[in-house]
C-alpha cells in the first residue's frame, strides 16, 4: 500500500534523525506515529466517502439530476462540505501528530540516474520551503496574538485549530474533485488511491491488510498494552 509506505518512511526518517532516546523508544514512536496517521487517514476516507454518498442519495431523493459516476460528488460544492465536516471531526483535535505536514508520494519506481537524482533534490527543496512557509505563518499568528493584535489575540491556537483543520481539508478536497490538475501530482495520486480507488474492489484480498500493516498494528497493540500496564503499576 503506497500511502502506508509513505507514512512509515516519513515516521522512520523523522524519528531516527530528530528524536533522542534508545532504539526501543524510537521504534515505539515509529509504530505510534504510523498507527495514528493510518487510523486518521482511514477514518477520514470513510467519513468523506460516506458524506459524498449521502449527498448523492439526497440529490436523488429530491429529484435532482446526478450526472456523475458512482463514488464521485453529485455537485461541485459537496467535496467542500464533506471535507470540512470530516476534517473537523477527524483532524480537528490538536496534537503533534495531526499538526504535522505529511507529504504522500505514490510515484512509480524510477531508474536511478543523475538527471532524476537532481530532479528529486529539487522536489525535496520545494517541499522544505513549503513546510517552512506553513510554520512561518503559524509563527506569525502566534506572535501577533502575543502582541495583542486582534483578531489573533481573541483566542488560542489550540482552540482555533479545529477551524483551521476544517478549512484546510475542505479546500484540498474541493480542489481534488474539481481542479485536480492544480494539485501536485504525487498528492493527487495519493488522494486517488484513498478516495476513488477505495470505492471499488476486485477480489476479497483487497480487504486484507498487508503483512507490514499487520506487523505494525500488532507491535503497537503490545506496545500500548505494556505501557498501560506499566502506568497502572506506577500509580499503585
Amino acid at each position: 500500500m503506497c500511502v502506508w509506505g509513505a507514512l512509515w518512511r516519513a515516521a522512520f526518517v523523522m524519528t531516527m534523525l530528530f528524536r533522542s532516546g534508545s532504539i526501543k523508544e524510537k521504534v515505539d514512536s515509529i509504530a505510534y506515529l504510523t498507527y495514528t496517521h493510518t487510523k486518521n487517514l482511514g477514518l477520514f476516507a470513510l467519513s468523506y466517502n460516506s458524506l459524498i454518498a449521502a449527498g448523492r442519495l439526497a440529490y436523488r431523493a429530491l429529484g435532482l439530476g446526478v450526472h456523475t459516476t458512482t463514488g464521485l460528488p453529485a455537485a461541485h460544492w459537496h467535496p467542500l462540505v464533506a471535507g470540512g465536516i470530516a476534517g473537523w471531526f477527524i483532524w480537528g483535535k490538536y496534537s503533534g501528530v495531526n499538526f504535522q505536514v505529511c507529504v504522500l508520494g505514490c510515484a512509480p519506481a524510477r531508474r536511478r540516474c543523475r538527471v532524476l537524482r537532481v530532479a528529486d533534490a529539487m522536489v525535496a527543496r520545494r517541499q522544505i520551503v513549503l513546510y517552512l512557509l506553513s510554520r512561518i505563518m503559524i509563527g506569525w499568528c502566534k506572535t501577533l496574538a502575543a502582541k495583542g493584535v486582534p483578531p489573533f489575540c481573541m483566542t488560542t491556537f489550540s482552540k482555533a485549530y479545529p477551524f483551521l483543520a476544517a478549512v484546510v481539508w475542505a479546500n484540498v478536497m474541493w480542489l481534488f474533485e474539481n481542479h485536480r490538475a492544480n494539485l501536485h501530482s504525487s498528492l493527487s495520486k495519493s488522494m486517488d488511491f484513498l478516495y476513488h480507488d477505495s470505492n471499488k474492489w476486485a477480489t476479497l484480498s483487497d480487504f486484507l491488510p498487508s503483512p507490514a500493516t499487520v506487523a505494525v498494528l500488532l507491535y503497537y497493540y503490545f506496545y500500548a498494552t505494556v505501557k498501560k500496564k506499566a502506568s497502572s503499576i506506577a500509580k499503585k
